[in-house]
């Protein structure tokens, strides 16, 4: 009887389907790591451009419809899109994310909210993001406090504080 020297014994099958398993097993969840750091950076670049614009909109002067100048304060803005997920939706931009001028590029991964108290130098705001990446119900959640320095009057922001930053 004549061997086929042109194909794979069974044997052979069976090592190459175990080395891609363990070639797999090693390397996905890295990647899968990897794939939410980078979603996550969206958060985080939002949450610093929201507060420049809420900075922004503190120092600027504005007007009641009798010409009275408003106290400096920063702006509320309700969490937009209402629940995050781990697809990517459209943000709705409502009147006061208008006002702000905050538009992301394209569709999001998380919720972001602006809340705001305080007139003049008794002025806060707290800008968050919230997100459920891989859709199990558990939410990473960034946020960035901005206040007002009362001995310097100058506008002050922690650094962003991550929860469950990966989820």
């Amino acid at each position: 009887m004549r061997k086929n020297k042109n194909a794979f014994t069974l044997i052979e099958l069976m090592i190459f389907v175990a080395l891609i398993g363990i070639i797999s097993a090693l390397f996905v969840p890295p990647f899968l790591n990897y794939l939410k750091k980078v979603k996550s950076a969206e958060a985080q670049l939002n949450i610093k451009k929201i507060a420049d614009l809420e900075i922004a909109y503190f120092k600027r002067l504005r007007t009641d419809e009798s010409g009275k100048e408003l106290p400096s304060s920063f702006l509320a803005c309700t969490p937009s899109p209402s629940m995050p997920s781990s697809m990517k939706k459209e943000f709705i931009v409502n009147e006061a994310w208008n006002e702000l001028g905050f538009l992301p590029n394209g569709p999001v991964y998380y919720s972001y909210e602006a809340k705001a108290k305080g007139e003049g130098t008794f002025s806060e705001a707290i800008i968050s993001a919230h997100g459920d990446l891989d859709d199990d119900g558990v939410f990473s959640t960034f946020s960035l406090n901005l206040y007002v320095d009362s001995e310097t009057n100058e506008i002050k922001y922690s650094d962003i504080s991550k929860i469950n930053e990966l989820e």
